[in-house]
């Protein structure tokens, strides 16, 4: 399997992964991120033999598309089979028609509730939540759309605990979790919603779907 992420920021997620050199790595072949902030993280991945992209774009108009198609044709380039995003653009075009459920994205709510930019701040400042958690989800034409893989769930006390960095390093758990469920063919569709064979209910945190 050959496998990308993409990244905005900082790529705490990923620079934490490489610490702990998480066994995703072995599948990993391509990094692109969309910020000069994560260019550090290029000596890790080095280390791994990983390609690591840096595309920044000063004009904003039009850029979604521009980096989209940025992706696509380095992902035929390089043969990539799955992409993890950690990024903020909203990706469009062609990409989305050849990566059909091959672009898995990672967002900080329980979606369907509070898709969108500052999830976590949105669900804070809703009245009735009780709950915070992440989603992983197949990315499709909409904005966090897409159908369920994964959720992480926490009472909202745990955010007054650990904050803003404890809502989001459950991902880091969520990702090894699907990549090694890819690896076997674990992750399937049927009657359009995502099953995981080797999943179970006990499992702590991770829910298949709400």
């Amino acid at each position: 399997m050959r496998n990308a992420i993409y990244i905005s920021g900082k790529g705490t997620r990923l620079k934490n992964l490489f610490e702990i050199n998480s066994p995703i790595f072995k599948e990993i072949v391509l990094i692109i991120s969309d910020s000069n902030e994560s260019i550090y993280l290029k000596d890790f991945a080095s280390n791994y033999e990983i390609e690591f992209i840096s595309f920044v774009s000063i004009q904003e108009t039009g850029v979604a598309l521009e980096f989209s198609n940025f992706m696509l044709n380095k992902f035929q380039e390089k043969k990539i089979d799955y992409c993890y995003c950690f990024g903020m653009k909203i990706l469009k075009g062609e990409l989305i028609e050849e990566y059909q459920n091959r672009i898995i994205n990672f967002h900080p709510s329980i979606l369907p509730m509070f898709p969108g930019l500052k999830s976590i701040d949105q669900a804070l400042q809703a009245s009735n939540t009780i709950l915070l958690g992440n989603t992983a989800h197949f990315i499709n034409k909409g904005v966090d759309s897409g159908p369920i893989i994964l959720q992480s769930i926490v009472p909202k006390s745990y955010f007054y605990e650990k904050g803003y960095e404890g809502i989001l390093n459950l991902q880091k758990e969520m990702l090894e979790f699907i990549h090694s469920s890819l690896l076997i063919g674990a992750i399937i569709f049927k009657d359009k919603t995502v099953y995981i064979s080797n999943s179970s209910s006990n499992t702590s945190l991770f829910f298949n779907k709400l």
